[in-house]
């Protein structure tokens, strides 16, 4: 699909504004006179839009018809040396030892369905400098961009929030907190995210180790996990990719050790909203990061943030969630002749989850 969602409509259009009968399709009302003559300009000065860049980092797939589930498979990890045990010596007297472990398994997503209507009165359309109906479509395309955009990023039930933290004996995501922190709950103002922190993280989600926190009260102690994670690598098919917010951009522009796109933009893929990268690590901006208050219980359930704070995410983007469309987004026009206007209905069926949740790794810093 077209990772910018939404079209550009043809704006150029110089009409006199007559009366329009839907008070919620005519704008502001203003004061004019009748015998001086108003232009209207064609070219609207819009708002700004933000960059949804969640989608092109991870996997997307689509269910077909006749399909009303989507069984996203994967092998959990590979085998390594405790997992293997060989028979050593020629079989003189004994079989060689089996090994029937099986790491196939599969994540479950049902594409889930979305819909909104939007009505337009034939009064309306005739008369107004736009047309209605295309406007509508770009805004409904734009706000449903922003919906997927907020649900891989803050759902907790199919988002990347719903990724399982690692502990000792599960494999999961880790955690890297911002300044001395060992918690949300610790994180002070200036705990923002620094390139050190990047390269933790870098380290973390490419190391066979595991590291995974328990805490005690507000304090969160760090220890290696008795199983193997994933040693996921940084390749140009699926780079590793760390979706960031714009204050969190503001800290890396000043730091010598970050490349900006322009340095390799032509010699590469780009993803949508990227701007650099530290470490070929993949540096992406979105403005629909989680976010948690001063007061509020912090990401890793530890109660108490003492200030704003918002979790980004490095994660071997493919290979850590797969986003499922059933029906593609799809605009439906039909006339209700009843009441003299056009209907439009958007709706699309989609839905998500996180594949391999060691394949993420959060980190969570201050705002400012």
């Amino acid at each position: 699909m077209n990772r910018e969602f939404f079209t550009n409509f043809d704006k150029n259009k110089f009409l006199n504004l007559s009366d329009v009968s839907s008070t919620t399709a005519r704008g502001t009302s203003f004061t004019g006179y009748s015998n001086s003559y108003t232009h209207y300009s064609g070219s609207l000065n819009d708002a700004a839009k933000a960059r949804l860049v969640a989608l092109s980092a991870v996997e997307e797939a689509k269910c077909p018809v006749g399909a009303f589930q989507y069984l996203a498979r994967y092998r959990s990890v590979y085998p390594d040396t405790d997992d293997v045990t060989m028979t050593s010596g020629e079989l003189t007297s004994t079989a060689a030892g089996e090994f029937n472990t099986n790491y196939k398994e599969g994540v479950v997503i049902e594409p889930e369905q979305h819909s909104v209507i939007t009505p337009v009165q034939w009064n309306a359309a005739r008369n107004n400098i736009y047309n209605l109906m295309e406007d509508k479509q770009l805004e409904l395309s734009y706000a449903l961009a922003t919906k997927i955009e907020k649900f891989i990023l803050q759902d907790t039930s199919k988002g990347l929030l719903s990724a399982t933290a690692a502990t000792d004996t599960v494999r999961g995501y880790q955690t890297v907190y911002g300044g001395d922190a060992t918690s949300d709950a610790l994180l002070a103002d200036g705990d923002v995210l620094t390139v050190e922190m990047i390269n933790k993280a870098n380290t973390y989600l490419s190391s066979i180790l595991q590291r995974y926190w328990t805490y005690s009260g507000t304090a969160g102690t760090e220890a290696q996990s008795t199983v193997h994670k994933n040693p996921w690598s940084n390749d140009p098919t699926d780079p590793f990719v760390l979706i960031i917010g714009p204050e969190q951009k503001m800290a890396l522009l000043n730091d010598s050790q970050f490349t900006s796109y322009n340095q390799y933009g032509g010699q590469e893929p780009l993803l949508t909203g990227e701007i650099g990268k530290v470490f070929d690590c993949k540096i992406v901006v979105s403005q629909y990061l989680p976010r948690k208050a001063s007061g509020a219980e912090g990401f890793d359930g530890v109660a108490g943030v003492a200030t704003n704070i918002t979790r980004c995410f490095m994660m071997k983007g493919r290979a850590a969630y797969t986003f499922v469309w059933g029906q593609e987004p799809s605009f439906v026009l039909d006339k209700d002749i009843t009441r003299t206007r056009d209907m439009m209905v958007l709706w699309t069926t989609y839905s998500g989850d996180v594949i391999h949740d060691d394949a993420i790794v959060a980190l969570d810093v201050s705002i400012l």
